[in-house]
């Protein structure tokens, strides 16, 4: 939540963070593989996807690291970082939000919470009601929260992270702004030439790695069963159990 971040307010915690979970072990336990992850909420197939721009692998040393720069420390002792801010000692501790019906999700973000664990941080599940955790998401009543958004038939990033997208309603939940993603991000739908199209798509992905205003975990896929004769199948995905049936061959 960029409107009331707290600890989250710093690049380098969510760096740290984003360093710290362990997604291909989430994937692997809880979606039996049919994921991937992913830093940037941009389908890994898409012909714009940028895979040069996949950075936050699992490392524990070097989310370790960005904390120490960031002056996080275990003063007392307890296993959880904190620092000295004016006269108080503030805890590294944020509440994410989850939706309480979807088991995935809960099972996840238990594994999440145990890996932030591992380097001093303390984040605590806040399960909700699909009806409270939507409108706690509307209001802005969250620090984090785990979401899902469904973006494999859009290219368009505008309802998710353009300042003019923020409040009343909108999508940008978030409440993320930044001038110059959105000229990004105003530029796309306008743009006829397919290299300008995919170098504008880079420039997008890499302020999105670089700044972590979300910090991206996984594309879900699915699995689909065909005949030893049938040829051609892409990678499923949930909406897109079909895609590119044409190109299917026996």
């Amino acid at each position: 939540n960029h409107n009331s971040p707290g600890v989250l307010g710093d690049r380098r915690v969510r760096e740290a963070i984003a360093y710290a979970v362990d997604r291909k072990d989430i994937v692997s336990r809880v979606y039996a593989s049919n994921a991937q992850a992913v830093d940037v909420p941009i389908p890994p197939d898409a012909w714009y996807y940028d895979s040069d721009l996949r950075v936050y692998d699992y490392q524990l040393l070097t989310a370790q690291q960005l904390l120490e720069e960031a002056g996080w420390k275990d003063s007392n002792g307890d296993g959880i970082l904190d620092k000295n801010q004016g006269d108080d000692i503030i805890d590294l501790s944020f509440t994410i939000n989850a939706n309480m019906d979807n088991i995935m999700q809960k099972e996840a973000l238990n594994l999440i919470v145990e890996q932030l664990k591992e380097v001093g941080i303390d984040a605590k599940l806040r399960l909700l009601s699909w009806d409270d955790y939507t409108k706690a998401l509307e209001e802005g009543d969250f620090e984090a929260v785990l979401g899902e958004c469904y973006l494999d038939i859009s290219t368009d990033l505008r309802p998710m992270f353009h300042s003019s997208q923020i409040g009343n309603g909108l999508n940008n939940y978030m409440a993320y702004s930044s001038p110059k993603l959105d000229e990004l991000l105003d530029k796309v739908p306008i743009i006829q030439d397919v290299q300008e199209f995919k170098d504008t798509y880079k420039e997008i992905q890499r302020h999105l790695v670089e700044e972590l205003p979300i910090i991206s975990l996984y594309y879900r896929t699915s699995s689909l069963v065909a005949g030893p004769n049938v040829h051609g199948i892409r990678l499923p995905r949930e909406l897109m159990v079909f895609r590119d049936i044409e190109q299917w061959y026996l």
